[in-house]
């Protein structure tokens, strides 16, 4: 991806391996637990960072990706997604959490921004999200990004919780 300013802060995209990223990774949703609390019921914990990296339908693993925005040489946001899933030129978003701190500002919208640009310049059509009903801000967003609620909501385990998982897509 590519870097740019956002309030006179320099930011930067870097993809996150985890034998490189991961310490950094759990240190950043332990710092950002709300999601982890209202999603999945629980603490930020190595299982939700091995989700981060892993969880992928089969032969999908090897089209996941995992990126990190960095601002100040700080995490402040993470990213993951799928490539060519559910179909070819389709991207499945995964979990975009933002820092507690830069919420809010517009910083998000940005993140999004570039990554939509990004996924159009690699020649992928639409982009797909699955969010979860009770993470009301989040569907807020989503729905003000553009993206549409495209088939039945269905229930399912998350962590500790079973959730009402709502699909939505976005054509690039």
């Amino acid at each position: 991806m590519k870097s740019f300013i956002f309030k006179d802060t320099q930011c930067s995209f870097v993809e996150l391996p985890p034998a490189t990223h991961g310490k950094t990774i759990l240190e950043f949703f332990q710092n950002n637990s709300d999601y982890f609390k209202l999603c999945e019921g629980r603490e930020p914990n190595q299982a939700c960072l091995d989700d981060f990296f892993n969880d992928a339908p089969d032969n999908f693993v090897s089209k996941k990706k995992s990126w990190g925005c960095f601002a100040d040489h700080q995490l402040k946001a993470v990213i993951d997604y799928i490539e060519d899933y559910p179909e070819t030129k389709t991207v499945f978003g995964g979990l975009l959490l933002i820092d507690q701190a830069w919420r809010g500002q517009g910083f998000g919208r940005r993140i999004m921004q570039i990554f939509r640009e990004t996924l159009m310049q690699q020649g992928f059509e639409k982009m797909r999200i699955a969010v979860l009903e009770q993470n009301t801000n989040a569907l807020k967003v989503w729905e003000r990004a553009g993206f549409k609620e495209v088939s039945p909501r269905k229930k399912k385990i998350f962590g500790n919780l079973e959730s009402v998982v709502v699909i939505m897509d976005l054509s690039l």
